[in-house]
């Protein structure tokens, strides 16, 4: 059985959004706004500890975090974010993925804590396949 209380939520919505021409972060998304769908999602799977990465519209209980070092993409985002996690684990997702099915995402927890369960991997990042292709 997963134990929720182990995740937090890093979603990375710190880009400049050049080629978009807009921010990503407050595109709709069947009425809601890229960060607002993705945070649904996350509270759906029992998540409470959320962080965004970057982003300029804090949210109620949700932390912004930013780059402790500016400039170099997501990984600023996750570096910093990490440095606030309170978990065990992070679900790092980037904010342009409205689409993505709590399933997906259910099934991804759930590999990670079989994986965690059968060896000592639980300090590796989690890599799955579907249909062929490398998540």
């Amino acid at each position: 059985m997963i134990q929720r209380d182990n995740y937090s939520l890093l979603l990375l919505a710190g880009g400049k959004s050049l080629r978009m021409g807009s921010d990503k972060a407050e595109l709709l998304y069947e009425g809601r706004t890229f960060v607002e769908n993705l945070i649904g999602k996350a509270k759906q799977l029992g998540i409470i500890q959320i962080y965004l990465s970057g982003y300029k519209k804090p949210s109620e209980n949700i932390e912004v975090v930013w780059d402790i070092y500016p400039e170099i993409g997501p990984l600023g985002g996750i570096h910093a974010g990490l440095q606030h996690m309170k978990t065990k684990y992070c679900l790092i997702l980037p904010v342009d993925i409205p689409q993505i099915p709590v399933e997906f995402l259910e099934t991804l927890l759930d590999t990670h804590e079989k994986q965690t369960l059968d060896c000592e991997m639980e300090k590796l990042p989690l890599i799955v396949e579907r249909d062929g292709f490398i998540e």
